[in-house]
């Protein structure tokens, strides 16, 4: 995998997952993160978040972008997250982010609410 794959561009601006990844990290309820780019019409790619939790905690999604919200960009901040048991890794227990794609883009994700939301639209 080339290092271009690992910057998302979403409305012209370059966005890095490791800053993300290291953000969610922080949170003692998530065990495991990895930040993909998902094709959109508008953007090009938005951000979403892919999170292993290590203890169950009601309202994540929210608590999750209240941290965000005061470590980050507001453009860096994911519109999506999923929840799931493990990432998938490779041999060298490298994330395989390729796969974390395919997957989420084949759902087809109308983001396009939570996006005028975002612009006031």
């Amino acid at each position: 995998m080339s290092r271009k794959q690992d910057v998302i561009i979403s409305g012209g601006k370059n966005i890095y997952p490791i800053d993300i990844e290291n953000e969610l990290l922080k949170l003692n309820y998530i065990k495991d993160a990895a930040v993909i780019g998902l094709n959109d019409k508008f953007f090009g790619e938005i951000v979403y978040a892919v999170c292993v939790l290590s203890k169950f905690t009601n309202n994540v999604e929210n608590k999750i972008k209240k941290h965000l919200a005061k470590s980050i960009s507001k453009f860096q901040i994911p519109l999506g997250f999923s929840f799931i048991r493990n990432l998938t890794k490779n041999n060298l227990g490298k994330v395989q982010k390729f796969k974390l794609r395919e997957k989420f883009n084949s759902k087809k994700f109308d983001f396009s609410n939570r996006l005028r939301k975002i612009l006031n639209k």
